[in-house]
């Protein structure tokens, strides 16, 4: 809970950061492009609420939701190369069990005490 909370400011102060970065920026290349009565602070203030805003909903909606999922089916079959590759030097036994538990972890998040083993083990 305390890490959520610690990566969530962490978050909002680098989208911030950048926020008001980018339209601070903007302004002072272009001011022409804003209001008359616009001040800097203003500009800044905005820009890092734009931002803050923009890098929470890119973070939860692409990175955590997206991604996330990807990675974990990138990362399973990316394991299931690796054993492919290094079970000609493992027994037989070990090479079903790291194949079993990688399966289970991937598929079901969890261990199944409970279930009898497949056939063949």
């Amino acid at each position: 809970m305390i890490f959520n909370l610690i990566e969530t400011l962490r978050s909002l102060g680098f989208g911030a950061l950048l926020g008001s970065g980018i339209l601070g920026l903007s302004y002072l290349t272009a001011p022409r492009l804003f209001l008359g009565t616009t001040t800097m602070e203003t500009v800044l203030a905005v820009g890092g609420l734009l931002g803050a805003g923009a890098h929470q909903l890119i973070d939860t909606w692409f990175l955590k939701g997206i991604l996330s999922r990807i990675g974990g089916f990138v990362g399973y079959y990316s394991k299931l190369v690796q054993l492919a590759y290094i079970g000609r030097y493992l027994e037989e036994e070990q090479r079903r069990h790291l194949l079993r538990e990688l399966t289970e972890r991937y598929f079901l998040n969890e261990t199944l005490k409970g279930l009898p083993p497949p056939d063949g083990e």
